[in-house]
Order: structure tokens, then C-alpha cells, then sequence
């Protein structure tokens, strides 16, 4: 993010750290991390209902990263609503997108769900 994004980077850099000096218990994700949180959805059964992240910043941007084993294809897409888009993650891809500003949703991931009929 630093590269693509210096600005924003040292925007949430800056708040990290006033963030972390005002509420002493509070400990960064990793040492240079831009996120004061993150989610991790896991399982056969990892799905995202239609969202918009409303207490994120809105000139912000939500990094997801894509693991797992499954085929790309079938399942697991990113769905971004006004854009009408679908996008398919590689294993291994990252979407950088403005959270706050867009409706999105993660899709089911049908490989598994064939896998788990029986």
C-alpha cells in the first residue's frame, strides 16, 4: 500500500500511532501494518452478505487478501455491486478497494459446498 498509496499509507500510519498513544492496551496488527484491524473469514462455508463498511474511512481502502484451495472459477468471487463487477481471486491476490464507499459481497464458494453434499 505504501507504494501505490503513500499518502493514505501515511494517513493510516499517523492514526495508528495516535490510536495506540491514546489507548496504551491497544497493539497494532504487525510492525508497519497501515490496519488497526482485520477480519478473516474462513471454512468451507466462508460468505459475505451485501455490505458497506460504514465505520471505515471513506477515502480509505480495505486490503483482501485471497487463501484457500479452491478453484477461482467457481467460487468465492468478489462481488462489487454499483460496478457491477465480479472479480475472481487467485490464490494469493490482493484487492485494495474503498470499503466504506462501495456495496460488496463474497460469494459462496461452490467447490466446497458439492464437497460437503456428501
Amino acid at each position: 500500500m505504501e507504494t501505490w498509496f503513500p499518502v493514505l499509507f501515511a494517513h493510516y500510519m499517523e492514526l495508528s500511532k495516535d490510536c495506540c498513544l491514546r489507548y496504551p492496551n491497544l497493539h497494532v496488527i504487525a510492525p508497519g501494518c497501515p490496519f488497526m484491524a482485520m477480519l478473516v473469514n474462513v471454512g468451507p462455508l466462508a460468505v459475505c452478505e451485501t455490505h458497506i463498511d460504514s465505520r471505515n474511512l471513506v477515502a480509505g481502502l480495505c486490503a483482501i487478501l485471497v487463501l484457500g484451495a479452491f478453484d477461482h472459477t467457481l467460487g468465492g468471487h468478489l462481488i462489487l455491486m454499483e460496478a457491477k463487477v465480479i472479480c475472481e481471486g487467485l490464490v494469493g491476490c490482493i484487492f485494495l478497494i474503498p470499503s466504506a464507499a462501495c456495496l460488496k459481497k463474497l460469494d459462496l464458494l461452490i467447490v466446497f459446498l458439492s464437497a460437503l453434499e456428501y
